[in-house]
C-alpha cells in the first residue's frame, strides 16, 4: 500500500562450494525498495578458491488491495411511476492507496422485484437500460412500489475491484423527483 513499492528481504545460499561464507553480491540488495510490477535480482558469488557463478530471480511487487468505495449517489434518487424511462445518473467516489483514480462504472441493476433487461436490438424494451459509464435508464413502473439498486463497480490498474450500490426509488406519484436530485442532476451541488 506504498505507491513507491515495497521492501522486499531475502536470502541467497550458495552450493556446491566448500567455503563456508563465500562473498555473495546482488543488485537490488535484500531490504531494499522494490517498485510496483516485477524486478529482476541478479546476484554474483565468488568463493575463497575462486570459484565464480552467478544466476538470477524476480520478485513481484503487487497492489492486491481493491479500491474503497466513499459512497454511491444516484441522481436523481426518486422517479416517477409514469411508465417511462428516466434517465439516471450514478455518481461514485473510490480512492485507492495506489491508483489516484479508480475507474467506476455500472456493472448491474438489481431491484426488490423481477426486472427485464430487455431486447439489445431494441433500446427502451426493458425496465432499464445502461447508456454509459455511469448513466442508466429506468422504468417508472406505473402503481409499483420498486426499488432499484443501481450496482457499480471500481478497479484499480491491476484489476482489483470493489462494488457499491445507489438506490432509486419509484415515486409514487406519477413524474415526481426529488427536488435535491434535481440539484445534483443540474450540476449545482
Amino acid at each position: 500500500n506504498d505507491p513507491r513499492g515495497a521492501e522486499v528481504s531475502y536470502e541467497v545460499k550458495v552450493t556446491g562450494s566448500k567455503d563456508p561464507n563465500p562473498v555473495i553480491d546482488c543488485t537490488p540488495k535484500s531490504g531494499s525498495l522494490f517498485p510496483l510490477g516485477t524486478t529482476t535480482v541478479a546476484c554474483e558469488v565468488l568463493d575463497s578458491e575462486g570459484a565464480w557463478a552467478q544466476g538470477t530471480f524476480e520478485v513481484s511487487v503487487l497492489d492486491v488491495n481493491a479500491p474503497s468505495i466513499r459512497y454511491a449517489k444516484a441522481s436523481p434518487d426518486r422517479i416517477g411511476n409514469d411508465g417511462r424511462m428516466w434517465p439516471v445518473a450514478i455518481d461514485v467516489e473510490a480512492v485507492d492507496d495506489l491508483d489516484l483514480q479508480p475507474t467506476c462504472s455500472i456493472i448491474g441493476v438489481t431491484a426488490n422485484e423481477i426486472i427485464d433487461a430487455g431486447d439489445d436490438d431494441k433500446p427502451g424494451s426493458g425496465d432499464y437500460e445502461v447508456t454509459g459509464a455511469l448513466t442508466v435508464d429506468l422504468r417508472g413502473e406505473y402503481g409499483r412500489a420498486r426499488v432499484y439498486n443501481v450496482w457499480g463497480g471500481c478497479s484499480d490498474f491491476f484489476g482489483n475491484m470493489s462494488q457499491s450500490y445507489a438506490q432509486v426509488i419509484v415515486s409514487s406519484t406519477p413524474g415526481v423527483q426529488s427536488t435535491t436530485s434535481r440539484r445534483r442532476a443540474g450540476g449545482k451541488p
